[in-house]
């Protein structure tokens, strides 16, 4: 299982790759919104193999209530957690709770 490292206790927050992050902002998604998924979500996936750091998928709401899934790799040990791509997800891969993909 991954451990988790929540907003409030991350030294360093990298966000990679830029080109990730170029799809997240034109989404209209801010670093405000990512930091409050990372406090208010919990993980649904896990992909312990990922390299070099095992990642996880998380789904949380903003503020406002809005759904977003991030993907990230808690370095616990060294106090980092590193962004990988957030998006908001899309109603015809998930089901209704943002948790379950759908059966294709």
């Amino acid at each position: 299982m991954i451990r988790f490292v929540s907003a409030s206790r991350v030294v360093a927050l990298r966000i990679t790759p830029a080109g990730r992050w170029k799809r997240s902002r034109w989404a209209g998604i801010s670093v405000d919104e990512i930091l409050e998924v990372l406090d208010s979500g919990g993980i649904i996936e896990e992909y312990p193999n990922d390299g070099p750091y095992p990642s996880c998928l998380i789904f949380g709401r903003t503020q406002e209530g809005r759904p977003l899934h991030l993907v990230c790799a808690p370095v616990v040990d060294e106090g980092r957690l590193i962004i990988i791509t957030v998006y908001q997800p899309d109603p015809a891969r998930w089901e209704a709770d943002w948790r379950r993909r759908k059966v294709r």
